[in-house]
């Protein structure tokens, strides 16, 4: 009888494992928000289904904790049902196919859908208003499904799922602008990954609203709140989540971004950009990347005001057609300053698999507009391999503190799947200041004159420094035409404007600089 009861178990249990393995829908999720004015917020979920599972219902529960630190010292409070509002298959294959048709139905395919929910919640209202500054200062939205994708083979299959965002009011209510719209999460995931085959990506956040700084980080999957992470098999883990190709016998070589194909995993903290070739065909692993949103305080101190995180599980396949990815290169950090006008190339390359393509592919890539006001624009259309010209003129007033982003997307014709590559560009904009503190906490008077000038430029320093004065001095499209150290508090300086027009004379001190704005007649 015990034999008999022991054999029915382990049935079950095959039967439910196995079950869980083909019916299980989530293949991950990301979460953000965006102020509605006076406290209020549309709080947007996007849930991701493998097509094999099990359909996902039309409404999903919004809960939010209150804290400190990401601690749980608040009570958790459910905020009510998010309503879906759109299904989207974005599996990366040809245009003309639709693995998920019909929509949200089990077992149609190998594609992946997104499920768009949302819901507006309002912090003057029960439950959040009894959530205060003091005790409460930073607010954690989550939803929970179960369970994880049984087919995940580096840990956590099966595991609970929950997806999370951040906004901490306590820090925003020390800032100028006390409400904060989240970075949005511009680029889908991606249904599959090529084996041996390099992968370029980024999650492209866009924050058109707030310019505030964002930095990236891997993280670990939740399988509980407020901190029950997932499940990792050795040797991966959050830093380590799936097997690069490397040079040595383990998945923790150093990466190398700048070869081809690139050498092990790795994430751009500042641009967010990511590169891994995949070198197990038949892995399945979870990467879980967090975007902390960065904001200056009314004393110019730079404090967290939220996070938003993105989780999904990412399938390599040795079922792709022989393609390479394109290549986007470039500059990734430019500056200049306010008022000048900047551009500057990037190209995308595209090689080809010579023991499997017998055409070269034509190569395309767009923007996604992340600086307003500037352009980008093909430099040769009727070129296979295309480089493109970015401009942007900037205004006095557009310097801040914080770089200015925007990604390219490239992509060549072929497809099953479509490797796109995307990637980051940084701007920083420099400010015009009336004048600089040295880092002896004395304040310097500056003086630049005659303005305008005829060609001769003369410069006055009062106050305590250090090192030497280091001058220079550009044109409006940013480049040096005269570059010094000055020798003394009093300078002459003759014979510098070649031509007439507007020109920016920069003087740092003691890692601090001063900018006038100059017009040669």
């Amino acid at each position: 009888m015990i034999q008999k009861m022991t054999r029915i178990i382990f049935v079950l249990m095959f039967l439910l494992m196995n079950n869980l393995a083909v019916a299980s829908h989530v293949r991950g999720a990301d979460m953000s928000y965006v102020s509605l004015g006076n406290q209020q917020y549309l709080v947007i979920a996007k849930v991701y289904r493998d097509c094999n599972g099990v359909a996902l219902g039309s409404t999903m529960t919004l809960s939010a904790f209150g804290g400190k630190n990401g601690a749980q010292n608040c009570a958790k409070v459910s905020l009510g049902s998010m309503n879906r509002i759109k299904i989207s298959d974005i599996t990366n294959v040809c245009a003309d196919s639709l693995p998920c048709n019909p929509a949200n139905t089990y077992g149609v395919g190998n594609g992946l859908e997104e499920h768009v929910f949302q819901l507006v919640i309002d912090f003057n209202q029960a439950p959040l208003k009894g959530m205060s500054l003091s005790s409460c200062p930073e607010i954690t939205f989550s939803i929970n499904e179960c369970c994880r994708n049984g087919a995940i083979t580096t840990g956590s299959a099966g595991n609970d799922f929950y997806a999370i965002c951040v906004i901490n009011r306590g820090n925003l209510s020390l800032c100028a602008r006390k409400e904060n719209t989240s970075p949005q999460w511009a680029n889908k995931p991606v249904a599959r990954l090529c084996c041996n085959v390099p992968w370029y990506y980024n999650n492209d956040m866009l924050d058109t609203f707030d310019y505030d700084s964002i930095s990236y980080h891997l993280v670990p999957g939740l399988s509980g709140l407020p901190n029950t992470t997932i499940n990792y098999n050795v040797p991966f883990s959050y830093q380590y989540p799936m097997t690069p190709y490397c040079t040595a016998q383990t998945i923790k070589c150093i990466p190398n971004t700048k070869v081809f194909p690139p050498v092990g995993f790795s994430l751009d903290p500042v641009t967010g950009d990511m590169a891994v070739t995949p070198s197990k065909c038949d892995e399945s692993a979870v990467i879980v990347v967090e975007q902390r949103e960065f904001r200056a305080d009314t004393l110019g101190n730079m404090i967290l005001v939220g996070k938003t995180r993105r989780d999904f599980q990412y399938v390599v396949s040795d079922k792709c057609s022989a393609n390479n990815p394109p290549v986007i290169s470039g500059n990734g950090y430019l500056e200049v300053l306010e008022g000048q006008s900047l551009c500057f190339k990037i190209g995308v390359k595209d090689s080809i698999v010579r023991s499997a393509q017998t055409k070269a592919d034509t190569v395309f890539a767009k923007w996604n507009g992340g600086i307003p006001n500037a352009t980008f624009k093909v430099v040769d259309a009727t070129k296979r391999e295309k480089e493109y010209e970015f401009c942007w003129n900037t205004q006095i007033g557009d310097g801040k503190n914080t770089p200015y982003g925007f990604t390219v997307i490239a992509q060549d014709n072929n497809c099953n799947p479509v490797l796109n590559s995307t990637r980051n560009f940084k701007v920083k904009v420099l400010k015009i200041n009336a004048g600089v503190t040295s880092s002896l906490g004395n304040v310097l008077s500056i003086d630049v004159f005659p303005n305008p000038t005829e060609n001769q430029l003369n410069i006055e320093i009062e106050g305590n420094y250090m090192a030497a004065p280091h001058l220079r001095i550009r044109n409006l499209l940013g480049s040096t035409i005269y570059e010094s150290n000055l020798a003394g508090r009093t300078s002459h300086i003759e014979n510098i404007f070649s031509k007439s027009g507007t020109y920016f004379v920069e003087i740092m001190v003691d890692g601090k600089m001063f900018v006038r704005k100059m017009v040669k007649k």
